[in-house]
């Protein structure tokens, strides 16, 4: 979601959200405006009192309407919670304070009252004892982003903290507070739009306060200690501190007004600068969006955007000297590929590495592969620069005459000697300067294009015109290969199962429309079939080794049966790692599938001993026969019917599963569906913007889950969404300030200590899933299985991954967690001297994986992390069981 389009919050009923931190009060007015639309609202109310008749003109407010909370306010409050609690004695009100609870607000906000002309005019209308509501409209509503304003207001204007904060208005915090978490390294808007809400709330919650708590409050709870580090980078390319104390302001002098009017004008800055910048990229959007009819025409970044582009490289290059040693830590990665995913066409690339040398007088292409190893660097830059066609190793190296009787050519470029090879490996182009294979994709590029012109090969020209007989037959030759060479890839190509689920459905179907594009200029450029095929069939393994090798992704069995090759089967899960369908389990699958055999299939299914391992493989099996779960067929792959079971105990249409329902619970039956509310109930839906928490649904769910395997279930499919652990992201979702919610204690308690300790440590979904149970079933089958989920090569399951991608740096915590949690176990019961042994293989797996990550990037924060590990791992083998 564009910034642009954004709907604002409406100030009060951003208080019937959880993204507010502080409870509307006296103490706590709100942005500007909210006290008056809290006078507002209450005139809508009719006050009841005891033994009196109803009377539509006493009001809940008749005092003035201005934007002071004043005594005669909170009278007024407290006796309108009164007034609500004679009326509904069930209502969540406080009559001791003043202070608005979310909850109290929903009440103000979303109540039915009875209408004009009713001597009940204003009171509750009673729906079967309970007070009715309306439907809540979205909770950012009123105004709009207007990023052509300008932060004007005289300085001599600004008395005190709140003249300050309403002085940028909500326009300039808006633009601050995103480029703040942008620089944080919060790379979704939507994320983006969230946190805003919460920031904005925190940013009020002082405004009465001497400029001097203020900003206090900024460094610690919006800032959080980053005040040092972080600059917003403007249009032009400068910089300024997000706090002004490093900006250069003194804010240890001068009294309230002095250093109220010395932050207006810092922010003054800040907020107009960052205007201007967003600004010109909404109107390069929206330069872009006019051309969407014509999807072929990719404009350039701007030559603003192209100056910001290069100083945040250079900033994310330049975070110490160590980070000029190859394969050492230093540079922000993150930012490098978020970078790099910006490039739109060659071009782009050209003209940012041009600024970017301007800046710091260094190749940036040759800077990227000295300053990453080579995972990351495919990942980072080789497949955004071809995904963009700055580089084309593989046709380039094809149009080389290289002769019959040579296996290399040598060129000669800027003094130096580079060695072309004419066999690839793994569908790579070697070239070497000396016995040293380069790695600097750019610097390939241009070699092979010399090459070409040196052996009297014509260079392809990538902007020729295609006809459509060029693209169908590069259609029709490219088909053939993806059948010859990986017909299982083809899901990834059309966005199928399992693909349509990931984090990018459609880097697969962009991927093939890029190879179509492709092919079709090598027709139209004159080369032979052959050569176009097996071009293609190069293409497509790299395709297949790459998802493999960097997305994790598992392979069926069942294609190295079928076909002599293997086939994609789903991401990396290794709980959908499991036997395949036996027949007479295919046909109980098919009569789940079909509604005119299901109740049966269901009610045979329901007399299973050991119901829910049952249940769980049949789950699995559904998805990988019919590409869909069995809750997705059941409703439809929507929410709303499960969700009016959790929330109204409203029976579920579907009588078979309804019967498998009230067996297992529904977190057991339905976990993808649960997960989906679940993040409903945090998030809200997109078109809503900042909806905030659930906090009634959250309680109905978390009331659901009634064991570890009930978590765990949830979560895998939870995180399979692309969120975080469930139980963190309740903890921080959910509007409290008095520490964990019951919620959290509830599922703390269901897993225990141990095993919320594990929930929290972002773990595998399927790890999690198999060390919670390890916890009660220390048998040899079980630790079996734990060593041989340990034992799988390049499992990953040390690091972060974010966006399927997996990081190349220990992660200590989840490294600890699992130790510890292994050590509790390990040393909590008795084991014979096999059991003993399979625990020293889990370990000694643990190990090779860790010195597998360290040798991918054998820096000094890894080499440090794998050493704290190595100092636990021969203690385990001194200490266990002695």
């Amino acid at each position: 979601m564009k910034l642009t389009e954004l709907l604002i919050e409406n100030n009060l009923r951003s208080f019937a959200s959880g993204a507010a931190q502080s409870r509307l009060g006296p103490n706590n007015p709100g942005a500007p405006g909210t006290v008056a639309e809290l006078k507002r609202q209450l005139q809508k109310f009719q006050l009841e009192f005891d033994n009196q008749p109803p009377n539509p003109q006493q009001k809940a407010w008749i005092g003035d309407m201005s934007d002071e909370w004043s005594q005669a306010l909170t009278d007024a409050v407290i006796q309108w919670k009164t007034s609500i609690l004679r009326q509904d004695p069930n209502a969540r009100v406080d009559v001791r304070t003043p202070e608005f609870s979310p909850q109290e607000i929903q009440i103000l906000l979303n109540s039915r009252l009875y209408g004009p002309g009713s001597p009940n005019e204003g009171l509750l209308i009673m729906d079967g004892g309970q007070a009715g509501t309306n439907d809540p409209l979205p909770t950012w509503t009123g105004r709009t982003l207007d990023l052509s304003f300008v932060i004007d207001t005289p300085v001599g204007n600004i008395e005190t903290t709140r003249d300050m904060l309403a002085a940028i208005s909500f326009n300039g915090w808006a633009v601050i507070l995103d480029e703040l978490l942008n620089k944080k390294g919060s790379i979704l808007q939507s994320a983006n739009v969230q946190k805003i809400a919460r920031l904005e709330k925190e940013m009020y919650a002082y405004q009465n306060a001497h400029p001097r708590i203020w900003l206090q409050s900024w460094e610690d709870d919006i800032l959080q200690n980053d005040g040092e580090r972080l600059k917003a980078t403007f249009a032009n390319g400068n910089e300024k501190y997000f706090h002004p104390l490093h900006g250069g302001v003194q804010v240890n002098l001068g009294g309230r007004k002095e250093l109220s009017q010395k932050l207006y004008a810092y922010f003054k800055e800040l907020g107009n600068g960052l205007l201007r910048k967003y600004e010109a990229n909404a109107q390069a959007n929206q330069a872009r969006a006019a051309g969407e009819g014509e999807p072929e025409v990719v404009n350039n970044l701007s030559e603003q955007q192209v100056n910001v582009w290069a100083i945040e490289m250079k900033n994310a290059l330049a975070e110490g000297w160590i980070s000029f040693i190859p394969g050492v830590d230093g540079i922000d990665e993150t930012s490098v590929k978020d970078l790099m995913n910006q490039l739109k066409t060659p071009d782009d690339w050209n003209n940012g590495s041009a600024r970017y040398q301007d800046l710091v007088n260094e190749d940036l292409a040759q800077r990227l592969a000295d300053a990453l190893t080579d995972e990351d660097y495919e990942s980072i830059v080789f497949r955004p620069l071809a995904s963009i066609g700055r580089i084309n190793h593989n046709l380039l190296h094809s149009s080389i005459v290289f002769g019959l009787s040579t296996d290399s050519l040598n060129v000669e470029y800027e003094n130096d000697t580079f060695t072309i090879m004419k066999a690839r490996e793994a569908n790579k182009v070697i070239v070497k300067k000396g016995s040293k294979q380069i790695k600097n994709a750019v610097l390939i590029d241009d070699l092979l294009r010399i090459a070409i012109e040196e052996t009297g090969g014509s260079v392809p020209d990538f902007n020729v015109d295609t006809s459509p007989e060029s693209i169908e037959l590069a259609n029709t030759i490219l088909i053939a290969a993806i059948q010859e060479f990986a017909p299982w890839m083809v899901p990834y190509y059309v966005k199928a199962t399992p693909f349509d689920e990931s984090t990018n459905p459609q880097m697969g179907v962009n991927r093939l429309r890029g190879l179509s594009e492709k092919a079709a200029q090598l027709v139209a450029n004159g080369l032979k079939e052959p050569s176009i095929f097996d071009w293609c069939g190069g293409e497509i393994k790299e395709d297949a080794d790459w998802l493999v090798d960097t997305k994790a992704v598992h392979f069926d069995k069942k294609w190295a049966e079928d076909e002599g090759s293997l086939g994609l089967a789903a991401y990396g899960n290794i709980l959908d790692d499991i036997d395949a369908a036996t027949d007479e389990e295919k046909a109980l699958l098919d009569r789940i599938h079909r509604e005119e055999t299901r109740m049966d299939a269901f009610a045979e299914l329901a007399n299973t001993n050991d119901l829910a391992s049952r249940y769980e493989r049949i789950y699995r099996l559904f998805k990988q026969e019919h590409g869909e779960t069995i809750d997705q067929r059941i409703f439809e792959k929507k929410t709303d019917q499960l969700t009016e079971f959790v929330m109204n105990g409203t029976p579920i249409n579907d009588e078979g599963f309804a019967l498998i329902m009230s067996d297992l619970g529904a977190s057991k039956a339905a976990p993808l569906t649960m997960a989906k509310i679940f993040e409903e109930a945090m998030l809200g839906p997109w078109w809503t913007a900042w909806i905030g928490t659930d906090e009634e649904k959250i309680q109905k769910l978390v009331s659901m889950i009634s064991d570890p395997e009930d978590y765990t279930l949830i979560n895998e499919y939870y995180k399979a969404l692309g969120n975080g652990d469930l139980i963190d992201d309740i903890d921080s979702e959910y509007l409290t300030i008095f520490g964990e919610t019951d919620e959290i204690n509830r599922l703390k308690a269901i897993l225990g200590i141990r095993g919320s300790e594990l929930a929290t440590a972002d773990l595998d979904p399927g790890l999690l899933r198999e060390l919670t149970e390890l916890g009660t079933d220390q048998s040899t089958a079980k630790l079996e299985k734990i060593k041989d989920i340990f034992e799988r090569p390049k499992n990953n399951y040390f690091v972060d991954v974010n966006d399927g991608e997996p990081d190349t740096l220990i992660n200590s915590d989840k490294v600890e967690t699992v130790y510890k949690f292994f050590e509790e176990v390990a040393n909590g019961a008795m084991y014979d001297d096999d059991q003993k042994e399979i625990w020293f293989d889990i370990l000694e797996a643990m190990d090779v994986e860790l010195q597998r990550v360290l040798s991918d990037r054998d820096g000094r924060r890894n080499r440090n992390r794998y050493e704290d590990w190595s100092a636990l791992y021969n203690t385990a083998k001194q200490t266990w069981f002695s």
